[in-house]
């Protein structure tokens, strides 16, 4: 594994920053984190070819799948890109991993130019190894009938399609079915959550979805696979989110003074600073290699637990020492700390916390001695 950027990376990351930059700027933020931020974005992806970088290039896509998505994700969580550009792009994953190339390729055609949202609900909120599914489904004449709920579903509403899984007839023929929020039997009740970004519950009662938006034939492998994706690709934006937070806060404390003189020239404050950078620099070495791993296909189970470990303990540890050093004005809605603070909560469990990842790990290494790995 590389451990510094080429100049095509470092290019291609210098772009991504400043179209996040331009389209997620914080102080339009904290009155609109909604549809309207995320339109932006999404078109100005779409219009530099960002939103193409993961898929495979003979369905239309960058086939740069790892580092350089991983980029695209920690660029946004610099910016507090809205969560539902991630979500589209693992639902594209979704869908090019496990559908036949020309359903994948007609799909994705509307991910990759931003005229199509999505969110996943294939793995469990609390932990991506939950892969089997909550719903029941059963065959009709012209698709399927899909009944269950979903829970601690990612912007249930405000997406054009959600994908769920379900088990036919409770048996282990496992599918996947691409169902719009508003459908006939589709039911929500949201969420408040700490973020700014929708979570809800969605409850299916005779769903009806039609055959060209069933997936079949997908496999726990495949799901364990791209729930590896996902918590690799979440790792990135938790190394950005905690980057922007320590450089934003080492610029405030270069002008706050005390006693006449800046507080960064105290030696308590340049031990915090210094010690968050040394977390950060081990979150970064962890989120790269779970990010390249993933990108070759890669078994990557160990790799991403590490990741999850550094990157969630370092964004929060970030955001709770950078308040302190910003002292009563981190605490002001007028600052933009408390954005990211949000955001490294629910980062730090979504898809599984840090004592879930410990599990993963152990799964992992137990399995490696089992076998001598």
């Amino acid at each position: 594994m590389r451990v510094a950027s080429t100049a095509e990376q470092r290019d291609l990351q210098a772009t991504l920053r400043r179209l996040f930059t331009d389209t997620c700027a914080t102080d339009r933020g904290r009155v609109d984190r909604g549809p309207g931020v995320a339109a932006r974005a999404r078109a100005a992806l779409a219009g530099a070819g960002m939103l193409a970088l993961p898929f495979a290039e003979e369905l239309g896509g960058a086939g740069a799948l790892g580092y350089e998505t991983g980029l695209l994700f920690e660029e946004g969580g610099r910016a507090l890109c809205p969560s539902v550009v991630y979500t589209t792009l693992l639902a594209g994953l979704v869908v090019e991993r496990c559908a036949p190339a020309e359903q994948s390729r007609e799909w994705l055609t509307g991910v990759m130019s931003g005229a199509t949202t999505a969110t996943s609900t294939l793995w469990s909120a609390d932990d991506v190894r939950e892969v089997p599914p909550t719903l029941s489904a059963q065959r009709t004449g012209d698709g399927v009938r899909i009944e269950g709920t979903l829970r601690f579903v990612e912007n249930p509403r405000d997406v054009d399609f959600l994908l769920v899984s379900a088990a036919v007839d409770g048996g282990d023929d496992w599918i996947v079915a691409m169902i719009e929020p508003d459908a006939p039997g589709v039911r929500h009740q949201a969420l408040n959550g700490l973020g700014r970004d929708p979570f809800g519950h969605v409850e299916l009662s005779d769903c009806r979805v039609a055959a060209h938006r069933v997936i079949e034939g997908v496999s726990a492998g495949a799901l364990y696979q791209l729930g590896e994706i996902a918590v690799a690709l979440q790792c990135m934006e938790m190394l950005g989110g905690a980057a922007r937070v320590l450089d934003d806060t080492v610029a405030y404390t270069k002008q706050r003074e005390q006693f006449g003189r800046p507080i960064a020239s105290f030696q308590a404050v340049q031990h915090i600073v210094a010690d968050l950078r040394i977390a950060l620099d081990a979150a970064r070495l962890a989120a790269w290699r779970a990010a390249w791993r993933v990108g070759r296909g890669d078994p990557a189970a160990r790799d991403v637990a590490i990741a999850k470990l550094h990157c969630s303990t370092a964004y929060k540890t970030t955001t709770l020492q950078c308040h302190q050093l910003m002292g009563g004005m981190g605490f002001l809605r007028e600052s933009d700390l408390h954005l990211w603070s949000e955001r490294a909560k629910v980062t730090e469990i979504r898809n599984g916390s840090a004592d879930v990842a410990l599990g993963w790990l152990a799964e992992n290494l137990e399995k490696s001695t089992r076998f001598g790995a």
